[in-house]
């Protein structure tokens, strides 16, 4: 009994930390950003000027593959996805949002620019389903 105890705590700290399904904490939030933001660089690279990108191509890309990221983690089970990625080149912009969230609804949402300003908007917003309501 107890080498089994051991190899199951052997496991457990060879294997990264999962979190339990429907649960999203802050550190565990920022790494799925991060992921996201690694995600717009695989299809837009660092030396990408805006005009040289399939920019229709490259969103679709980066909108599916991100969709499928968040569909799979485990902590977002039982949500709702939006995901949404525009790719533009501005010299400025301004942006003003305003949402009423419960605890349970998160903002995902990530914006990457490169190194000749093409930039990556990608709006991921996840909510329970079924919603919960703030009383």
């Amino acid at each position: 009994m107890a080498d089994e105890h051991d190899n199951q705590a052997e496991q457990a700290q060879a294997e990264p930390a999962q979190a339990e399904a429907g649960t999203l904490d802050n550190d565990r939030k920022e790494a799925i950003k991060q992921r996201l933001i690694e995600v717009i660089q695989e299809f837009v690279p660092a030396d990408a000027k805006f005009t040289s990108l399939d920019t229709k191509e490259a969103s679709t890309n980066i909108s599916a593959t991100c969709f499928q990221l968040l569909k799979e983690a485990p902590e977002l089970e039982g949500h709702k996805l939006f995901v949404k990625a525009a790719i533009l080149q501005v010299n400025g912009y301004a942006i003003s949002s305003n949402t009423l969230w419960s605890p349970e609804d998160h903002n995902l949402s990530v914006s990457w620019t490169n190194n000749v300003g093409c930039t990556v908007w990608l709006t991921a917003v996840v909510n329970p389903n079924p919603p919960v309501l703030i009383q």
